[in-house]
């Protein structure tokens, strides 16, 4: 339930939640086709749209149901329509941790 499109490049590691779209034609239909790139270690979550054109750095993040209408610098969070920065990483790994050591309710 994920759509790829020709043109998309998508490198090691990378996660996808289920339903994100990449799309790879900023002005459709047009002539000009303008592949995404998906950076190491990046995750995309659910329900997210990747708009033509745009990189996907590093152990960057997207959140779920966010719209990404500009590149993700490596290393940072992004969240919300369209998507803006919110933190690092760094911060997400600790919150996944907390989450994971966290009783089941």
């Amino acid at each position: 339930m994920v759509y790829i499109p020709r043109g998309t490049v998508i490198e090691d590691n990378v996660f996808l939640g289920p339903n994100v779209v990449i799309t790879n034609d900023k002005y459709p239909p047009s002539k000009r086709l303008d592949g995404v790139k998906i950076r190491r270690n990046a995750v995309i979550g659910a329900n997210a749209t990747l708009i033509a054109g745009i990189e996907i750095g590093e152990n960057a993040v997207v959140a779920a149901g966010s719209v990404v209408t500009k590149d993700v610098p490596p290393g940072v969070v992004v969240a919300g329509v369209p998507a803006k920065p919110i933190y690092s990483v760094d911060v997400f790994i600790r919150k996944r941790v907390e989450y994971e050591k966290s009783e089941t309710p």
